[in-house]
Formats: C-alpha cells, sequence, structure tokens
C-alpha cells in the first residue's frame, strides 16, 4: 500500500481526533463570546436536550442561564484565556429525576470558549448518602442501650453497608480517566499537526482542555473515594461499638462474678460512650497504671456504672458554656497497696456545689429534665455490693467533678493463693 502524502495524513488526523472528540464520554462544546454553539458532541447533546424543549440547542448562555445565572455572567465577562472555572456543579431544577451537572470552562481566544461539562448526579447522591450515613451513625452510636434483637438486626444491616463499601472501594479506576488520558496524549503528540490545523494558540488550548477533563476527573474519583473510605471506617467503629453491645445486652440484674482486666471494662465503657464524646467535642485522657490487678466483678454491671458515670460527663457539658476552657475528661486507675484499686472520672464540665455531692447519690434525685434519680444510687449499690465505695466531688459550679471509685482486690488475691 502506497503512503499517504502529508496532507492525507492531515486530514486522517483531524478526521480522527473530531470522531473521538463527537465520541467522548464527557460533553463538549465550543461557543463563541455570546453563547452561540458551534461544535457540540453526542454526549453534549444528549446532556442539554432535556433543558432545551423552548430554547432549542442554537445558544448555550439561553440554555444555562435559567439555572445558574451566574456560570453565564462569569463566562459573559471572562476576558484572559484560560481557565474560567473547574467543576462547577448545577441542579437542574425542574427536571424529573434531578439531575445535576458539572461544568468546567476554558477560553481559547478572544471569541472562543471551551465548556466540558457531564452528569453528575450520582456522585451528589452518592456523597448525601455518604453524609446521611455518618450522621444516622453518630445519632444511633449515642443510643446503644437496645435489646438484643435490635442489635441484631442492625448488626446486618452495618455488614452489608461494610461490603459495599469494600466493593465500591474495589472498584477499577474509571474508565473515562483512560479515555481522557489517550485523547490528552494524542493530543500533546499532535500539537505541531493541529496548530496547522486550528492555529497554535487553539491547538495549545484544546491540549489544556483534554488535560483539564483528565485532571477533573481524577480528582473527582479521589474524592469520592476519600468518601467511601470514610464512610467504611464509621461502619468499623459501629461495628465495633455493636461487638462490644453483644457482650452485655443478654444479662439483666445481678450475674455471675469473673476475673476481670479493669482496663478492659473500662475500654468497653468508652466505646459504647464514645459517640457522646465525639459530639460534645469532649478529649478523652487515660491514665490507667499498667500493674492494676484482676478483680472479681460482675461484668455487665460494673460496665452499666462506668458507662454511666462517662455519660454523666458527657451530659455535664450541655449545662451552658464555660468559656474557651478545654473539655476533657480524665480517666485515672491506680493499684492502692494493699488490696484496693481507686478509680476516677474527672471532668471538666458544669460542675455543681460541694455540699449537694451526697445528694446525688440518693434514689429519686436529677438534675436532668427527664432523668429518673436512679443513675447514681444504682452505681453506689452495685459498688458497694462489690465491697467498693464510691463519692462524688466538685469545687463549684463551672470547676468541673470528680467521681472515684474504690474497689477491692483482696478477694482475687486471695482467689490466687
Amino acid at each position: 500500500m502506497a503512503p499517504l502524502s502529508l496532507e492525507a495524513e492531515v486530514k486522517q488526523d483531524e478526521s480522527l481526533l473530531l470522531q473521538f472528540i463527537y465520541q467522548c464520554p464527557v460533553g463538549l462544546a465550543e461557543i463563541d463570546d455570546r453563547g452561540v454553539i458551534r461544535l457540540l458532541n453526542a454526549r453534549g447533546v444528549a446532556l442539554l436536550m432535556p433543558i432545551a424543549i423552548a430554547a432549542g440547542l442554537g445558544n448555550f448562555f439561553d440554555l444555562i442561564r435559567p439555572f445558574a445565572s451566574e456560570i453565564v455572567e462569569q463566562l459573559e465577562t471572562s476576558s484572559a484565556t484560560g481557565e474560567i472555572f473547574v467543576n462547577r456543579r448545577i441542579l437542574l431544577k425542574g427536571q424529573k429525576p434531578i439531575v445535576h451537572l458539572s461544568f468546567t470552562a476554558i477560553r481559547l481566544d478572544t471569541d472562543s470558549l471551551m465548556i466540558s461539562f457531564d452528569d453528575v448526579t450520582s456522585v451528589v447522591e452518592a456523597e448525601h448518602r455518604t453524609r446521611e450515613a455518618l450522621e444516622a451513625q453518630a445519632v444511633q452510636s449515642g443510643r446503644v442501650e437496645m435489646a438484643a434483637t435490635v442489635l441484631h438486626d442492625i448488626g446486618n444491616a452495618i455488614t452489608g453497608i461494610g461490603t459495599r463499601s469494600a466493593q465500591l472501594l474495589a472498584e477499577p479506576a474509571w474508565p473515562e480517566i483512560e479515555s481522557l488520558s489517550r485523547m490528552s496524549s494524542l493530543l500533546q503528540s499532535q500539537t505541531a499537526l493541529l496548530a496547522s490545523v486550528l492555529g497554535e494558540r487553539k491547538a495549545v488550548a484544546l491540549g489544556g482542555l483534554a488535560s483539564a477533563l483528565e485532571r477533573n476527573l481524577r480528582q473527582r474519583e479521589i474524592t469520592l473515594r476519600e468518601h467511601v473510605r470514610s464512610l467504611a471506617s464509621s461502619v468499623s467503629h459501629v461495628q465495633e461499638i455493636l461487638s462490644v453491645q453483644r457482650q452485655y445486652v443478654h444479662q439483666r440484674g445481678a450475674g455471675p462474678r469473673s476475673r476481670v482486666i479493669l482496663t478492659e471494662l473500662v475500654h468497653d465503657a468508652v466505646a459504647i460512650q464514645s459517640a457522646g464524646l465525639e459530639k460534645r467535642g469532649i478529649k478523652l485522657i487515660r491514665r490507667l497504671d499498667a500493674d492494676l490487678p484482676s478483680l472479681l466483678l460482675d461484668r455487665t454491671r460494673m460496665v452499666q456504672v462506668f458507662g454511666n458515670l462517662i455519660r454523666n460527663a458527657c451530659e455535664s457539658f450541655d449545662q451552658g458554656e464555660r468559656g474557651r476552657q478545654e473539655r476533657f475528661l480524665e480517666i485515672v486507675g491506680k493499684h492502692l497497696k494493699p488490696g484496693w484499686v481507686r478509680l476516677t472520672f474527672k471532668d471538666s464540665g458544669s460542675g455543681f456545689p460541694a455540699e449537694k455531692a451526697e445528694a446525688f447519690f440518693e434514689r429519686g434525685a436529677t438534675t436532668k429534665a427527664t432523668g429518673s434519680g436512679l443513675g447514681l444510687a444504682s452505681c453506689r449499690n452495685t459498688v458497694e455490693s462489690h465491697g467498693g465505695r464510691i463519692w462524688m466531688e466538685s469545687a463549684g459550679i463551672g470547676h468541673g467533678a470528680t467521681v472515684t471509685i474504690d474497689l477491692t482486690s483482696a478477694e482475687s488475691e486471695n482467689h490466687h493463693a
């Protein structure tokens, strides 16, 4: 076969380029300063046709102005060549189903602009679902006192979300990106040839447009994956909380005592109340001695005591702001010799008058509008049934509070003897 002449090669390359642009998976439109559409590829026609019933596809500004007049104004007033804006999203109001489009605009010369656009409805909906899932998780993790059947149902649902999140993260890169990458490489390699056909400025601008489109799509993919990773992390956190809850939900009332490590009980109580801490921006500080002995305790009831104290500390921050002072809850565990372990819960919350400390342990005493007054009374009963003691202290309103629990380790030590 005889080699093609230079003119034939140029025509063939131009035909391939136009064919690629026409079949590009992103909408492309070249317009003049008045918005008149000079070139519109197949994807662009498909995206704009639903809003072109009245105005037709002749003028880009007339199509977009009813939905985003600020975009049209920015296009009309731009003068410098290069990017005008990138990834500007608009909602096509009145469309059923709802449609979101994302636009990127580049000025090629004094009377020519190139617009790329695509339907990002699925991306917007995915972001919305991610936000809803995160908000739902934050609310749900603060309401973990539930029946075993509810925990089971939630566990199944969360497992499904976790599985889907993993599937989304495992999906390959978007094929559109590879298409744009190939187009960008083609344009870069044929810059001189394109310049001879389109002019140097248009050839360079067209190459820049392809590169910008590729960058934008890659950024959108990265952003979406970040949202999915955040969702997967939150799901993992919820699964951890549910796992802790399942250890305790089946037991009612007093249960058998077994040797337990105090550090593990504190960890479980913190996990159950973690949403309350996070929601209020409370810094958690744990200072638990490494030599804390194992104790003979009713595991479920003692975790309920610790969880109640953590929840009370969280809710103390809801009773009024205390300026800019740091919000914290410090849990300290020390091995007191001989034969005792001391656990303290110290917060920087609202505090209370020192003379009222003992009154909070009376059955029916509460400072909450919806409180039953049984929490601290129940805590004292549980601690004292284990041969321990519990008390509260505060330097006054605005100075936080400290709850101290002393538990005997003598029974545990006798058990080892």
